[in-house]
């Protein structure tokens, strides 16, 4: 009878180890899996923005280019900050403890009955920790531990939506963006269709793009805000579309659905501050209607023996500055993925706040750089080309026809 009584206990305490471990470690492992994401956006940010700061300590870009830069990180890392809570709540509000309890009920209801042979439980393994101590490790060095960690543990667990999530926000920071999509679909086959999934698997595809909206992407965004009108990302996103078309009212009209929405989880700072620097932009672009619509009309093409060189990843740079000894940059544009051929309108749209207006002159030069890694200062296998003394006004053609040795 002893004997009896002791397989008995190692029976209902084995029971209740496998019912109660899953469930106590699935719940155990959100909180830092958030952690690594989060700061490993964090760090990534903070990488570009120095990088940004430097380029503008050596005049590589000037202060309006520099603040449109910055506000762009700022608004990617907003992105990513808002999705973090909501898709962590929904994982979790699936984690109910009803299941292991009805479950203890069982095995307590059939302690008496013995069983021929136990089920065998697989136990999983657990989600590497990161390493007690980064101080011998870079950033760069950090960050793809980090990465790493959550790839092992998607491979471990397919169904581990909110590791695919985090995944896909930490491929979105590294430009990986077709990986991005490829995270968050993995999370949607789990999860399904949410809003808290579709818009930033929508903000892959929108950078994978180019910046550029597509029908794909649209349809992505309907979907999402018929889901959620409110939901921070897609709108996010649907702002930072217009935002960069110049479209300043309709990103205004975006980012304050979020505002309206009371939500608790959102950034109010960061969004009132995108809205604050929209509506400046907005108010520049209706006083400039009373004044004349000097500009420049640049038809940009390559030459034939340099064509081969240049590729659809490619960022073409377009500026208009002072002719003569003193240099003053007037205007400037970029356009990424260009497709050249084409033609480009320079006007008070794209002035820089130089002091230096179109009005103000009569003759201009003109540079075009195409940028093979999209950085605005001119590096070896970059093409180039320029025009000197071109009138305001006028239509001119300019041909990419030099090659960067150096």
């Amino acid at each position: 009878m002893t004997t009896f009584w002791i397989v008995i206990a190692i029976f209902i305490l084995v029971s209740f180890t496998l019912i109660w471990f899953p469930f106590i470690k699935k719940s155990s492992q959100l909180q830092p899996l958030e952690n690594i994401r989060h700061q490993a956006n964090l760090t990534l940010f903070n990488e570009k923005l120095s990088v940004l700061e430097k380029e503008h300590r050596d005049n590589q870009i000037d202060e309006q280019e520099f603040l449109a830069l910055k506000k762009e990180l700022e608004i990617t890392l907003l992105q990513d900050v808002q999705q973090a809570p909501e898709h962590a709540q929904a994982s979790t509000s699936s984690k109910s403890p009803i299941w292991p309890l009805l479950m203890s009920f069982t095995v307590l209801a059939v302690a008496g009955v013995m069983y021929n042979k136990l089920g065998s439980y697989e136990i999983l393994n657990q989600t590497p920790q990161l390493a007690q101590s980064h101080e011998s490790m870079s950033q760069e060095q950090i960050f793809e531990q980090q990465l790493s960690m959550m790839q092992q543990q998607v491979n471990a667990d397919p169904k581990d939506s909110e590791t695919w999530f985090s995944l896909g926000h930490a491929y979105i920071s590294l430009g990986r963006y077709t990986e991005a999509v490829k995270a968050f679909d993995q999370a949607i086959a789990v999860d399904g269709e949410t809003a808290e999934l579709l818009g930033p698997k929508a903000t892959a595809l929108f950078y994978q793009a180019g910046q550029q909206m597509t029908p794909e992407i649209q349809a992505i965004i309907d979907k999402s805000l018929a889901l959620d009108s409110s939901d921070p990302a897609t709108l996010l996103l649907v702002g930072m579309s217009a935002f960069f078309n110049s479209e300043y009212q309709q990103a205004i009209n975006a980012w304050q659905k979020i505002l309206n929405s009371e939500r608790q989880d959102i950034d109010r700072s960061a969004v009132t501050n995108a809205i604050s620097e929209a509506k400046k932009r907005l108010k520049g672009n209706t006083d400039e209607v009373a004044l004349s619509h000097a500009s420049i009309t640049v038809e940009v093409s390559i030459a034939p023996e340099l064509a081969s060189q240049a590729e659809i990843t490619d960022t073409l740079y377009l500026f208009v500055r002072t002719s003569g000894d003193k240099i003053v940059p007037i205007a400037a544009t970029k356009l990424v993925s260009a497709q050249l051929p084409l033609t480009v309108e320079l006007n008070q749209s794209n002035e820089l706040g130089t002091g230096v207006s179109l009005n103000d002159v009569s003759q201009v030069d003109v540079v075009a750089l195409l940028s093979k890694d999209g950085k605005l200062k001119p590096k070896a296998g970059d093409l180039q080309g320029r025009l000197t003394k071109v009138e305001v006004g006028s239509q001119v053609r300019l041909v990419l026809d030099t090659r960067v040795s150096k």
